[in-house]
């Protein structure tokens, strides 16, 4: 399978709904009308955005990028859109942009380079399907019960309050860590991904109204490719 596509940057959408989908089997109701639950396994992502289509460039690229990925068998990564809940430096966003090089000269474009405000690590190894991970803060602000973050391609959000010793934070999160990472790892909480694919073969139809901006919407869910 090719690998995953990077999200368009053109298309950011004006909604964002972003769930961990709980995998439950319920039984019978009994004569007194109760009924048990048992839990699968932790669930996985599910994203549904909704999008504003205002130029005839951003309409180009929405049915070109949808076209591109073949409906299901296309991976995509998501980005959270969630950068203001990131654990940011006190003051700033995530990142710090307009940077010059040494003798003060720009990109042609007038741009500068960009610095991250956050930079985290795992403080020791993720084993396949940990629910627990320690991270060492390198740069950043405290974290945060709530907040998603991702390592590698797989988003995952804390679900505890952190214990914090030092430059360490503990935390529970979900879903379990989709591979094993090594101790070093990045973890990266200032622009988490999430590997996703459409969740039929029909999304991302992109309705053309006249004299008016198109709308348009999409539902994908996590991509199982390479899970355990």
């Amino acid at each position: 399978m090719p690998s995953p596509q990077n999200w368009p940057y053109a298309l950011r959408p004006k909604r964002a709904l972003f769930r961990i989908v709980p995998m439950t089997m319920t039984g019978p109701v009994s004569p007194a009308g109760l009924q048990q639950g048992i839990g699968t396994d932790a669930g996985y992502w599910s994203a549904t955005l909704s999008f504003g289509v205002f130029t005839p460039d951003q309409m180009r690229e929405w049915e070109g990028f949808i076209a591109s990925l073949d409906g299901t068998l296309g991976e995509v990564l998501i980005p959270a859109f969630a950068e203001d809940l990131a654990p940011s430096l006190p003051g700033y966003g995530v990142d710090i942009g307009g940077i010059p090089y040494s003798d003060g000269a720009m990109f042609s474009d007038g741009s500068g380079h960009t610095q991250p405000t956050t930079r985290f690590h795992l403080a020791a190894d993720a084993d396949l399907r940990a629910t627990q991970i320690t991270v060492t803060r390198e740069l950043g602000g405290d974290l945060r019960r709530g907040m998603k973050f991702s390592i590698v391609d797989r988003m995952h959000i804390i679900t505890s309050i952190p214990t914090v010793s030092g430059a360490e934070s503990t935390f529970e999160i979900r879903p379990p860590t989709r591979a094993y990472a090594a101790a070093g790892a990045a973890v990266e909480f200032g622009h988490p991904v999430c590997r996703m694919q459409l969740v039929s073969d029909d999304e991302g139809g992109l309705e053309r109204i006249a004299r008016a901006p198109s709308e348009g919407s999409i539902q994908l869910r996590e991509s199982a490719h390479g899970l355990s």
